[in-house]
């Protein structure tokens, strides 16, 4: 069947084309893997793809005949009944797909049971396409890695400018929803690694605050931080793919509102601008987001205090090295391949006899400082989580949201993408993500505009249980800004 072009179509015109007989569920699958191997694979003329999806499964095509039988028999299970998402490869899926977290170590781990994510998309009737490569470990593997880069999937570029970081860790998500290689796609975070390969890519990413999302089946880095979350080309999908993805709990809070602008007026909004030194051509961009704001009768609060952003750093550093140690072991130990490492002393032990392979570019340093840390009843690591506590929180987020008054707070995304450097590593554009991830609290973000072609964007974090109001936010900016374009694939500015 010949279906549409397509790039930027949303799960809302897919479900109609089904709906009315335009194409099936396996006429999508189809197209998506056509569109993987046009754009994804290094098959183009310059041998460079996006290579952002790291593992076809080979179970999409039946999910998608079972689908479209029950759409025949007139059972639609919900809004993503029949349609393909792809999820990161540090989520556990039981169809023989591998997870592996980006590394070489772990390619023989084939989970038996799904995560709970996994089963919660699988029973509101989406179909897993596959998997999505991403920064190997969730980007904590050395202080000079290059975002994007696994020793199992290689580097995934940015479909915008292919010379240009899809950033991380969430790399593969972010660039094959950009490219349209999938309708939405599930990535995880523990500071950023939703919301800077998201606005890096044009997206919408919301980080869920702590605990909305399961992460059981999910590889560990830090469980006081980590979750997951949706990422797509609009907040619609976005807040669909949310929905899904979302525990009991927050499913009884009731269906998530996104699009009720009503809320909007008068509330309090403060304004962040000196997160990260802001790009010339994005403060003017950052400005007309104040604006459109103000157009739906947001109250902008502007020179709110920060805690101490390098203090934080420090300490959200010791407690990712402590927390990693302690997760890791247990996820290690508890797999059942004996072709594995089964614990961080072996994982180390494994990349070093295969350091050809696994660390051509960068090392290995952040497992091995996590290897010397202790339990987590040490001072070490009971002081950094005081302090972030205190520094993210009490001294922070609440801080400033109960002082004046706020419903959330919006700060600049990002600037441009950097240039690809795997001798030196990433070079930083920016971020806003970290007070809001060490406080478990949510954050969204939603594109803006672009500078030369490079998509950058606005971040809106809050308190606990908040996720719908930043959606409301992010709904605003885009139905006024309009500022998603799809990617070019090209090679440089200059073409």
């Amino acid at each position: 069947m010949n279906l549409p072009d397509l790039s930027e179509v949303d799960t809302v015109t897919l479900q109609s084309w089904m709906g009315a007989k335009i194409c099936s569920s396996l006429d999508l699958v189809e197209a998506y893997f056509a569109r993987i191997f046009a754009h994804d694979s290094n098959n183009s003329s310059n041998g460079w793809g996006v290579n952002s999806v790291i593992e076809i499964n080979a179970e999409a095509r039946s999910i998608a005949v079972a689908r479209d039988v029950e759409r025949k028999k007139g059972l639609i299970r919900g809004p993503l009944h029949g349609i393909p998402v792809l999820v990161k490869d540090n989520i556990e899926t039981g169809d023989g797909m591998i997870t592996s977290a980006g590394s070489l170590a772990l390619l023989d781990n084939r989970p038996e049971r799904d995560a709970v994510l996994i089963q919660r998309l699988r029973d509101a009737g989406a179909v897993i396409l596959g998997k999505t490569n991403l920064s190997e470990w969730a980007n904590f593997r050395s202080p000079w890695s290059t975002s994007g880069w696994s020793s199992r999937g290689g580097l995934t570029r940015n479909p915008y400018m292919l010379t240009r970081s899809a950033s991380g860790s969430s790399s593969g998500s972010a660039a094959a929803v950009a490219a349209s290689l999938c309708t939405v796609a599930v990535g995880t975070e523990t500071d950023g690694s939703i919301l800077s390969p998201a606005a890096a890519c044009g997206l919408v990413g919301l980080k869920p605050g702590l605990g909305e999302i399961s992460t059981i089946g999910v590889v560990p880095l830090a469980y006081s931080q980590d979750t997951a979350g949706p990422m797509a080309r609009t907040v619609q999908d976005c807040a669909l793919l949310y929905q899904v993805l979302r525990n009991d709990v927050a499913c009884n809070r009731g269906p998530v509102i996104f699009s009720d602008m009503s809320r909007l007026r008068g509330t309090r909004v403060g304004v962040l601008r000196n997160l990260f030194g802001l790009h010339r051509d994005a403060i003017p961009i950052f400005e007309k987001v104040l604006d459109a704001l103000q157009d739906f009768g947001v109250i902008l609060i502007e020179g709110i205090r920060l805690p101490d952003m390098a203090e934080l750093g420090q300490a959200e550093l010791e407690v990712l090295l402590y927390e990693f140690k302690y997760g890791i072991n247990l996820y290690l130990g508890g797999l059942r391949s004996n072709d594995v490492p089964r614990s961080l002393e072996a994982l180390l032990a494994t990349n070093s006899k295969n350091s050809v392979s696994v660390m051509p570019w960068f090392g290995q340093e952040y497992l091995e400082i996590a290897a010397e840390r202790g339990g987590l009843g040490e001072d070490g690591y009971l002081n950094a989580k005081r302090l972030c506590k205190r520094l993210a929180w009490t001294e922070g987020l609440d801080y400033m949201l109960s002082k004046n008054q706020l419903a959330a707070c919006v700060a600049p995304s990002n600037n441009p993408s950097g240039l690809i450097d795997l001798l030196t590593g990433d070079h930083n554009t920016g971020g806003s993500s970290t007070l809001a991830a060490v406080a478990g609290t949510p954050s969204l973000t939603v594109p803006t505009g672009h500078i030369h072609g490079l998509p950058v964007g606005a971040t809106f974090f809050a308190g606990p249980g908040t996720e719908s109001l930043l959606l409301c936010y992010g709904y605003a900016l885009e139905t006024t800004l309009a500022a998603r374009i799809p990617p070019f694939f090209k090679m440089d500015m200059d073409e």
